[in-house]
């Protein structure tokens, strides 16, 4: 094994020549049936063993009814910040809060399978902690909840770090929080009436999930495949 075989987090990785490889718990796997192994070794920089996603690759395509839904929701900002695949932009945004937020954070966050919860209130964590969480992933955002005008700066230092990381981030909160350039303040209608939350809550977003991530890794993703 060479230096250049590891990787520092999980998640999409290329090898030399070009094929995608899914890197997780339970090791990895590509998309497009070579049995060819992967090259890759996951060496997080922090001591944390455990990976928080188990993307289920070779889940079947979606039904019509459940995918046609799916593109209808594609043009909202916050579904596209919770796509699992790997960010194009510095990932890092935050969207104010409204009725059922938390709920669409967590119906979103399943598109990437946690094994535990990535939607998590900021009480429970410092800035340290966050930048950690950042390292570990490319395919999972991490969305952090209840910021407040006061944690303006601490929201802005994160923001500042987390572009550079492999992990996109949500922060959600009081819509008078003050922003730094780096971090991209988006809107989301999925609570508007014209949402059926009944149809939303009902989607199989894991299959839906690791369809994006089949799509994007053999590069048939264009955000309205």
């Amino acid at each position: 094994m060479t230096e250049s075989n590891i990787v520092s987090h999980h998640g999409i990785h290329l090898n030399a020549e070009g094929i995608a490889f899914l890197e997780q718990g339970r090791g990895s796997t590509n998309a497009v049936g070579l049995k060819q192994g992967s090259p890759f070794v996951v060496k997080l920089a922090s001591s944390k063993r455990h990976c928080n996603h188990m993307i289920p690759l070779t889940s079947p395509i979606p039904n019509d009814i459940h995918w046609d839904l799916f593109r209808s929701l594609l043009d909202d900002p916050l579904v596209r910040a919770m796509l699992p695949i790997p960010k194009a932009d510095g990932g890092v945004y935050y969207v104010a809060n409204q009725p059922n937020l938390t709920m669409l954070l967590v119906l979103l966050s399943k598109m990437s399978s946690p094994i535990y919860s990535v939607v998590v209130p900021m009480s429970t964590l410092t800035g340290p902690s966050i930048i950690t969480e950042l390292q570990n992933t490319n395919v999972q955002p991490f969305v952090v909840t209840d910021f407040e005008a006061k944690d303006s700066e601490l929201i802005g230092k994160i923001s500042q770090a987390a572009v550079y990381l492999p992990r996109k981030i949500v922060f959600s909160g009081s819509p008078d929080v003050a922003l730094t350039p780096s971090c991209k303040r988006i809107t989301t209608t999925l609570g508007d009436a014209k949402f059926n939350l009944h149809d939303l809550v009902a989607l199989p977003w894991e299959q839906l999930g690791a369809t994006v991530v089949r799509k994007f890794m053999r590069r048939e993703w264009n955000a309205r495949a």
